[in-house]
């Protein structure tokens, strides 16, 4: 009964950890595309100044960031239903976060 109450309480974790990272990279992809469409225009008071491969980057890692949270999404609820981990969802996890670090190190390297 023990080993059944822990995965199922990392499961309640990464449902709520997973739809708040999609929802919010959502937010910041809206906004941040939002930002550079309406540069320039009348009345616009916020500039973005990165170059083409640089948005690109970012919006990718944006991308990566919110397929995470839905990975960890479908992760929490396997294991609230089974209480027991899945090592797929624990694989594809880590080749995401190696996603993710790479591309934030290329982000930051053109930001220089």
């Amino acid at each position: 009964m023990l080993e059944a109450r822990v995965p199922r309480a990392a499961g309640w974790v990464l449902v709520i950890l997973g739809p708040s990272l999609s929802i919010a990279m959502a937010v910041i992809s809206f906004y941040l595309w939002r930002t550079i469409h309406y540069q320039g225009q009348l009345g616009s008071t916020s500039r973005w100044n990165g170059s083409p491969e640089m948005t690109a980057r970012t919006f990718q890692l944006f991308g990566t960031i919110f397929v995470f949270g839905l990975v960890c999404l479908a992760a929490g609820i396997f294991q609230l239903r089974t209480g027991r981990r899945n090592v797929t969802f624990l694989v594809l996890l880590l080749v995401l976060v190696g996603v993710m670090f790479l591309l934030g190190r290329q982000v930051m390297q053109l930001a220089r």
